[in-house]
């Protein structure tokens, strides 16, 4: 019988401490909570508040980002802006939800380009991809995103299923990613 959980946040300072309560039960629990971090940070900064790759360059350079971000969460029409996460643990996998209010972005375009390692920025759904999830699928507006892990050594069946049959994804080999942190 699956165990759901559902959370909604508002801002950056609300996901470290739900990526680490989401995947501690989990054997590469410090590379899936890397990936959950990645993919609920994207949901604030690009999703809710709008912040696009170059602005957020930009800011970076300045060193004005923290500012803006805190700006942009108390404009009038960001205040009511939640990221809704839904946890669903079922035996030997969960699989995580992630719905940001904004207005999605073109995710077979991103997935194509080519990532700069050394960047500052850019590699959120690089890092994502390669910490521990079996598969994860966007919907087709950009908006949100499902992923799964496995707690088993073996990839969860039905992730694989999921990736597979899902009619817009980015499928991720059914093999457990290979841990960045040595």
């Amino acid at each position: 019988m699956a165990n759901i959980a559902r959370y909604y946040i508002k801002d950056a300072e609300e996901i470290f401490p739900l990526a680490r309560h989401i995947a501690k039960d989990l054997p590469n629990s410090l590379d899936v909570m890397i990936g959950i971090y990645e993919l609920l940070l994207n949901a604030v900064e690009h999703g809710n508040l709008g912040m696009d790759r170059d602005t957020k360059s930009t800011l970076l350079r300045n060193g004005s980002f923290g500012k803006e971000l805190n700006q942009r969460l108390a404009l009038p029409e960001n205040k009511e802006k939640y990221i809704e996460i839904k946890c669903e643990r079922d035996g030997c996998f969960i699989r995580l939800s992630i719905r940001d209010q904004g207005k999605g972005f073109d995710w077979h375009q991103r997935m194509n380009i080519p990532t700069d390692h050394r960047s500052l920025h850019g590699r959120g759904l690089l890092i994502a991809k390669q910490c521990g999830f079996d598969a994860i699928a966007f919907n087709e507006l950009g908006n949100a995103v499902t992923c799964f892990a496995s707690n088993k050594t073996e990839p969860a069946p039905n992730a694989c299923n999921y990736a597979a049959n899902a009619p817009a994804c980015e499928k991720i080999q059914c093999a457990r990613r290979p841990s960045l942190i040595s």
